[in-house]
């Protein structure tokens, strides 16, 4: 990507902004990292929103109905999750 010639003025204005002077990113794999989460961030959420309401939202009755989700429910940190989970969830819909 820093060798793309069609790239060559974006990279000078990325470099030249005054906040990444302050935040001293000189290594190519942090910035990297950096960039590609910004890129990401958005389409993964709505994936994964996507996900949930044609796969999770129809079966959780039975997710919650598990032997799995049933000895989870013995951990008081679980519990504790699940409740603050619903309270979100109740303030949402």
């Amino acid at each position: 990507m820093i060798d793309a010639k069609y790239l060559t003025d974006f990279w000078r204005v990325v470099t030249n902004l005054p906040i990444l002077a302050i935040l001293d990113f000189n290594n190519t794999l942090v910035t990297g990292g950096l960039a590609l989460s910004f890129i990401f961030c958005l389409p993964v959420y709505f994936i994964s929103k996507i996900i949930y309401i044609k796969a999770i939202e129809p079966n959780l009755a039975k997710i919650q109905d598990s032997k799995l989700a049933k000895s989870l429910t013995r951990f008081k940190f679980v519990n504790k999750v699940v409740a603050k989970m619903d309270y979100i969830r109740s303030k949402t819909e």
